[in-house]
C-alpha cells in the first residue's frame, strides 16, 4: 500500500543538507514530479520539517495527505509532547525509534535525554523502518477517532493545507531593516544609561537594578516606601507592587520605564538582530501544534 522514501547525502559528512538539496535540485524535482504525476500522496510525521528543504529551493508542489503530528494535535490540542517517539509508545506500547537510537554504538548511555542516531546507512534504514511502521499504524487509529468525533474536516480542510502555507512562510522569511533596529538600539542604550544615573541619584547609591533582591532592599528598607511585601526570596518588586507606587515616587516611575526599555532592547532589538540572515530576512519557525487554542506559536 505504500513505500518509505528518504533523501540523505552520501560522501562528506560536513556537507550541509541545504547544499545537498541545492546541488541535486534537478534530480529532486524529477522525484517530486514523478510522485505527483502518479498521484502518490505523502504521509509522515511533522511534514512541514520534511518539505521545508524542498520549499527553500523553490519546489512547492506536494501531495500531502496525512501528518500524524498534526492529527494528534487536532485530536488532543492540550498535549505537551507530539513527538513520534511518544506517540509510538502511546499507540503501539513500544518505542522502537528511541530504542534504535540507544542501541547504536555511538549513543551516549549516560545522558538519558540525549538521543544519538547511528548515522550509518544501515542505522538510518533501520530507524526509517521503525518510523514507517509506527506512522502507518498510528495513522489508522487516529483516522478512526477523528471521523468518529467529527474532527476529520478540521484536520483535512484546515490543518493539512496549512502545512504548505507555513513552510512557504518560513522559506520566504520576514524582511527586516537592520539599520532601523541598530538606530533604535543606540537610542535605547542612551535612554537606559540616563535612567540608570537618575535612579542611582534618587536612591543615593548604586545597585543592580535588574536584581529584585537588591531593588527590594533599596525601595523598602533604605527608602522605606509603602506596600512592602516580603517573600522567602526577599521583597516583591513585581509590576503589581510597583504600579501601586507609580506616580507617587519618582524612582518607581524611572524603574518601570527602565524595565520597559531593557525588555524592548533584549527581546526585540538584540533578539531580532541576531536572527537576521545574510539576505536581511528572519526565518521564524511557525509551530502548528503548540497552543491549545488553535493559534500559531512562533520561535526563533
Amino acid at each position: 500500500e505504500g513505500f518509505s522514501l528518504a533523501c540523505f547525502p552520501h560522501g562528506e559528512s560536513s556537507k550541509s543538507a541545504r547544499a545537498f538539496f541545492v546541488e541535486d535540485r534537478d534530480e529532486i524535482i524529477k522525484i517530486v514530479n514523478y510522485l505527483n504525476e502518479r498521484g502518490i500522496s505523502l504521509i509522515g510525521h511533522n511534514l512541514k520539517e520534511d518539505i521545508f528543504p524542498f520549499v527553500s529551493i523553490g519546489i512547492n508542489d506536494f501531495n500531502l495527505k496525512y501528518d500524524t503530528q498534526v492529527a494528534e494535535y487536532v485530536k488532543n490540542p492540550s498535549k505537551r509532547d507530539y513527538n513520534i517517539e511518544t506517540l509510538s509508545l502511546e499507540y503501539l506500547s513500544v518505542d522502537k525509534l528511541t530504542q534504535t537510537c540507544q542501541n547504536s554504538d555511538s549513543a551516549s548511555k549516560s545522558k538519558k535525554n540525549v538521543r544519538i542516531i547511528d548515522l550509518s546507512t544501515e542505522g538510518i534504514l533501520e530507524w526509517l523502518g521503525h518510523y514507517f511502521v509506527a506512522v502507518g499504524t498510528i495513522k489508522k487509529l487516529q483516522e478512526e477517532y477523528l471521523k468518529e468525533e467529527n474532527l476529520w474536516s478540521v484536520f483535512e480542510d484546515i490543518e493539512m493545507p496549512l502545512i504548505e502555507v507555513l513552510a512557504s512562510m518560513e522559506a520566504n522569511g520576514v524582511k527586516v531593516d537592520k539599520e532601523i533596529l541598530q538606530k533604535l538600539r543606540s537610542e535605547f542604550s542612551a535612554q537606559i544609561g540616563e535612567l540608570e544615573k537618575d535612579i542611582f541619584e534618587e536612591a543615593g547609591e548604586e545597585f543592580n537594578i535588574n536584581s529584585p533582591a537588591q531593588l527590594g532592599v533599596v525601595l523598602f528598607e533604605d527608602l522605606k516606601l509603602p506596600y512592602a511585601k516580603k517573600t522567602k526570596r526577599g521583597y516583591s518588586t513585581s509590576a503589581a507592587v510597583l504600579d501601586k507606587l507609580k506616580g507617587h515616587f519618582p524612582i518607581v516611575d524611572m524603574i518601570l520605564e527602565y524595565r520597559a526599555l531593557t525588555k524592548l532592547m533584549s527581546t526585540y532589538i538584540d533578539g531580532m538582530l541576531k536572527l537576521v540572515g545574510n539576505d536581511g530576512r528572519i526565518r521564524p519557525h511557525f509551530m502548528q501544534t503548540v497552543t491549545a487554542t488553535g493559534r500559531l506559536s512562533c520561535t526563533e
